[in-house]
């Protein structure tokens, strides 16, 4: 009996799981069927709308016109729906619409609603999408990060460039997002740029300029990014604060979570930090067109300067690098007093030595500024140890907190000209000359970026980077038209000593150039040529150089078609003020090898700024190949644009 009923009690239960199953899986298909026809309705809807060709859409996705058509500039198939979402705008909206209806998961991150949320608050409202009919829209975690956040502002930062680093040879940009009542310094910041895997100059071009790295958007607290920049690298950084409204910021924050730890390609010169970094301006104030500015290069300072006239910049900010602040800080002092500061911060005499070394409470702060300033630069040029640093930055700060705190402003240092607002990059010429055989006329074109002949206001003194310069002549006497140079690469760095650096300066340059021989006879040379030595500061605003290296030159009017040879150069650089700038430069070039040969070259050039992007310039060459001399003259008009 017992047995029986038990029977029964298991039959039931058996039935009873069998009923529940069979009502979970009613309840399911009674959902799924109409999930299904709403997610058909709403993807008819987004058709007939023409969504897949809004503009929006497309800042979203990152897409931009290209040979076959609209494309993406994002690589990372993470970024997509679809399969086919990198090229096809429609295939995408209809696929992100469906991942929307995809179950809950564990991570709530990575469901296409909160993994895609910029896309998901723009269709929803315009296709009025019914968040209680999705099987997941409670994006928590988002609201909870930024409820921590607590976004107030957002300014684009521009360390400047840093001619010394490949990869900062343009600078760079970055977004910053101001928490309320936070210092800027613990903001997070959106940084794209590219993973690199070698520190050698050449290679990292190469492969940079065919987009053989991958750039990734990653989310960073921004005092990383200062001390790599401002302390490590010794580079100047400008903030630019950004006029955005509750809106236009919330749509840009959305934008950024979208984009953290997704790659693109790196291109060096196009698709590139401030090129990418574009699009969630763009996705912030869509009314506005930026990237489309950009055709085949995209350079930092530009993106700078857009935006500053496309009426974003509210304010500027200018944060001094550690070696402007030193520099500043040893004004006043005597050389003895600098000769202590370096031994303190080397370890070499004893912290104590520095207290009441002045009597002058100012000068006193000074010193002992300049002490804590030093010695946190020998440790980040790791000159002296860690153990070693913290055990005397300390007792320096000791000695600084006894002092009391200076008036505002003292010891900052003078804020430099603005970057955006030094001239174009491409640079354009037309010139009339004349040379030992005849008179000519040529025109020149420049992509990029900076020559020392250019206006300096608001560059770097002392950089100069061009890239592909070409310049075709005519020549009046013998009516043809010849290719007279291409600057493949033209780098040169004239890093000035200071009394706390000794930086090198340094050049390379690649490229093919017609050299003239003698009357009516010249060779064709294709030049790879690199130096270096040191630059000093004559007065402020003439710098010396003198530098050595070697060269390799190939041509088939040499014995075995090339050659190698020593370099030597030497020159002056000067700026008279805002009105113009000069250069006297002189080479010596020796073949060795095959061919035995001396060069010796000499070149003036001197501009009159008309304005910051027009320059008339008169430029003189003399050289001498083996004892045969030849002349040249030439006067030019620049200009400067996008």
């Amino acid at each position: 009996m017992l047995r029986s009923i038990c029977l029964i009690n298991a039959e039931i239960k058996k039935c009873g799981r069998t009923i529940l199953a069979a009502l979970f899986m009613c309840l399911y298909c009674a959902s799924a069927e109409p999930q299904e026809e709403y997610l058909h309705s709403l993807q008819e809807k987004a058709l007939s709308l023409k969504l897949h060709e809004a503009r929006y859409w497309k800042i979203l996705l990152h897409y931009e016109k290209s040979l076959t058509g609209l494309k993406s500039v994002v690589d990372d198939p993470e970024f997509f729906a679809s399969p086919q979402g990198k090229q096809d705008t429609k295939k995408e909206l209809l696929a992100t619409l469906e991942a929307f209806f995809e179950p809950p998961v564990e991570n709530e991150t990575q469901h296409p609603v909160c993994k895609w949320i910029a896309r998901f608050h723009w269709l929803s409202a315009q296709l009025e999408i019914n968040p209680s009919r999705l099987p997941h829209s409670d994006c928590a975690i988002y609201h909870k990060v930024i409820k921590e956040l607590n976004p107030e502002s957002v300014a684009l930062s521009y360390p400047a460039s840093f001619i010394n680093s490949p990869a900062s040879m343009f600078g760079h940009t970055l977004l910053v997002i101001d928490s309320k009542g936070k210092n800027r310094l613990l903001s997070k910041t959106l940084n794209y740029a590219a993973q690199v895997n070698t520190s050698f100059g050449p290679l990292f071009a190469i492969k940079g300029i065919f987009g053989m790295y991958k750039g990734y958007h990653v989310i960073l607290p921004y005092y990383d990014k200062v001390e790599q920049y401002n302390d490590i690298s010794q580079r100047d950084i400008w903030e630019y604060e950004l006029n955005l409204n509750p809106d236009e910021r919330n749509r840009l924050i959305r934008h950024v979570w979208e984009l953290q730890n997704i790659y693109s390609d790196y291109y060096f010169f196009k698709e590139n930090c401030s090129y990418n970094l574009l699009f969630a301006l763009e996705a912030a104030r869509p009314g506005v067109e930026l990237n489309e500015t950009f055709t085949f290069q995209t350079i930092p300072i530009d993106t700078v300067k857009l935006i500053k006239e496309k009426g974003f910049i509210s304010k500027r900010y200018f944060r001094p690098s550690q070696a402007v602040k030193i520099e500043t800080l040893a004004e006043g002092l005597s050389p003895k007093d600098i000769k202590l500061v370096k031994k303190i911060a080397r370890g070499q005499v004893e912290t104590k030595q520095a207290e009441d070394y002045f009597s002058d409470i100012d000068l006193q702060r000074r010193f002992i500024s300049l002490t804590a300033e030093y010695t946190q630069l020998l440790y980040a040029e790791e000159e002296i140890s860690a153990e070693a640093y913290r055990t005397r930055f300390v007792d320096i700060l000791k000695i600084r907190s006894k002092l009391g705190v200076a008036e505002k402003g003292a010891y900052e240092p003078e804020e430099p000209e603005a970057p955006e607002l030094g001239h174009h990059p491409i640079r354009k010429s037309v010139a009339i000359g004349k040379n030992s055989n005849q008179a000519y006329a040529s025109v020149a074109l420049r992509p990029a970026y900076h020559a020392l002949e250019d206006p300096l206001y608001g560059y770097i003194p002392g950089a100069q980077i061009e890239f592909f310069e070409t310049e075709l002549r005519y020549n009046f006497d013998d009516e043809n038209v010849l290719l007279k140079n291409f600057n493949m690469i033209n780098v040169l760095s004239l890093a000035p000593s200071s009394t706390f650096t000794d930086p090198a300066s340094w050049s390379f340059y690649t490229g093919y150039q017609k050299r003239e021989l003698e009357q009516h006879i010249s060779r064709d040379e294709i030049i790879i040529r690199g130096s270096s030595g040191k630059t000093r500061r004559i007065t402020e605003s003439v710098m010396a150089y003198l530098m050595f290296g070697a060269w390799g030159v190939q041509s088939n009017k040499l014995d075995a078609d090339y050659d190698l040879g020593p370099v030597a150069q030497s020159g002056l650089a000067w700026r008279n003020g805002n009105a113009g700038q000069g250069t006297l430069k002189a080479s010596y070039l020796g073949l060795l090898l095959n061919n035995r040969e001396n060069i010796v070259e000499i070149n003036f050039d001197q501009s009159v700024n008309i304005t910051r992007n027009q320059v008339i310039s008169l430029n003189v060459d003399w050289s001498d190949v083996d004892g045969v001399n030849f002349w040249e003259t030439s006067v030019s008009w620049r200009f400067f644009n996008y």
